[in-house]
């Protein structure tokens, strides 16, 4: 990730796990969370300038596809409810399976790098083994993979 615009979308995937994570969280508690706004964070980190577009198709597109993408990271994971596990886990992984498989947005070695350096950048090398396992089950098996990108196919139409 040397260029800007790299830099510019890894920065996109961090503000989108963010959104996401505050999303599920306000989703499974009493208390109310105020919704995660990256620009007024941007204004007060004062960043650079990330990827706007790219933000807004992960943060909608997973939000849009969470039960599908549930189903395929329960297929793969059965020992793993998706309560049980770690929610930066499931968001990264969700995030991910939306932007290589569903919306077809990133090349899929791409994408399980970033996935791998989020995890670490966003918490811990811990379940970055966990996560790259599901994805590289997905790239490895053409019948969910065609499921996945059906699932894109049918809402375009």
């Amino acid at each position: 990730m040397t260029n800007s615009k790299n830099l510019d979308k890894h920065l996109s995937r961090i503000l989108s796990v963010s959104y996401l994570y505050t999303h599920y969280k306000s989703l499974d508690s009493d208390v109310e969370l105020s919704p995660y706004e990256p620009n007024s964070v941007m204004d007060i980190l004062e960043e650079q300038k990330y990827d706007t577009r790219l933000y807004e198709q992960l943060t909608e597109g997973v939000i849009a596809h969470q039960e599908k993408i549930d189903q395929v990271i329960e297929s793969l994971a059965p020992a793993w409810g998706l309560n049980e596990m770690n929610i930066l886990n499931l968001i990264i992984l969700r995030l991910s399976i939306f932007e290589a498989f569903i919306g077809e947005l990133t090349p899929v070695a791409i994408v399980i790098n970033e996935a791998l350096e989020l995890k670490k950048e966003l918490g811990s090398e811990e379940g970055a083994n966990f996560i790259n396992g599901v994805l590289g089950a997905i790239a490895k098996d053409e019948a969910t993979k065609s499921l996945l990108k059906q699932q894109n196919s049918a809402e375009n139409e």
